[in-house]
């Protein structure tokens, strides 16, 4: 019997299995608190978004856990999202993400300054186009 090269099976792991599938902003918020595979771009233009997402203390390790984010969009009539993972995702163009959406809502009147909804995703797995 040959030998298992692990890294590769790791490698392969960590791989989505197929290019993923364009996806409008509207599904993927529809998709809050679900697994997701979508084809984004990085977007040459990043916005400030308020996420809540923070480095956190992992009290098993001993260690903050930080929290990369990129900024992407889905197409060029669509929001912003923030990418966000525990390394910094080393695509410079397109890209395919596997992961879980999450739906930012700080409530405040639709349309107003003081509205605010948007979708994150908390990055399992990816690939550079």
């Amino acid at each position: 019997m040959g030998k298992i090269n692990y890294a590769w099976l790791l490698l392969i792991c960590a791989i989505p299995a197929a290019h993923s599938e364009a996806m409008d902003y509207a599904t993927l918020a529809a998709a809050d608190g679900q697994s997701v595979t979508f084809l984004a771009q990085i977007s040459p233009h990043p916005e400030q978004h308020p996420t809540g997402l923070l480095d956190r203390y992992d009290p098993k390790t001993h260690t903050l856990q930080h929290q990369h984010e990129t900024y992407a969009v889905l197409n060029a009539n669509d929001p912003q999202i923030v990418l966000a993972s525990p390394q910094a995702l080393a695509c410079k163009d397109a890209l395919d993400i596997t992961g879980t959406a999450h739906l930012i809502v700080l409530g405040g009147e639709a349309n107003t300054k003081n509205s605010y909804r948007r979708v994150w995703v908390a990055v399992s797995s990816y690939l550079c186009r």
